[in-house]
């Protein structure tokens, strides 16, 4: 949860300063327990997230989750989460609905995408040679307008379709 200004999987935008967390599968939204095994301290926190996608870790949480837990300098602790079901069913009853929002964020970001050409990333790299052969693959396999990109410190793999 690192994107701070990037959409959830959820569709409500990444703020680091609010308490938040990732979470492979729990349903979203939801609330958790989140008890850091270190010192003891505790908090809520709503997952609005999916991940992390790190082996052995169970939740990502947000930088002031991190501070409030007194992990925020190493990054990592070792912590308990418990799922608040009858707080996360009355989250649900009374959720506000995030569609427009979402769609709001998706055409500020993506303004072509309602239009007859559509645009999107394929995926994103580290090196440029993984991004030229992954480039390479798309085009061998028929697909057109396969762009490289660099953004945000990385390459990416962006195609454009009709």
């Amino acid at each position: 949860m690192e994107d701070h200004g990037t959409l959830t999987a959820n569709g409500e935008v990444f703020d680091r300063n609010s308490i938040s967390a990732a979470h492979k599968t729990l349903p979203l939204p939801c609330f958790v327990l989140v008890t850091n095994l270190e010192n003891g301290r505790k908090l809520v926190a709503r997952v609005n997230d999916r991940g992390p996608f790190v082996k052995g870790r169970i939740i990502d949480l947000s930088e002031k989750a991190a501070k409030i837990l007194g992990f925020h300098k190493s990054g990592l602790a070792k912590v308990k989460v418990q799922y608040l079901r009858k707080m996360s069913e009355r989250l649900v009853q009374k959720a506000p609905h995030y569609k427009k929002q979402y769609e709001k964020e998706m055409q500020k970001r993506h303004p072509k995408q309602n239009s007859a050409e559509s645009r999107g990333y394929v995926a994103f790299f580290e090196n440029a040679q993984a991004a030229k052969s992954a480039a390479s693959k798309l085009r061998n396999q028929g697909v057109k307008n396969v762009r490289l990109l660099f953004k945000n410190d990385r390459y990416c793999v962006k195609v454009s379709y009709k």
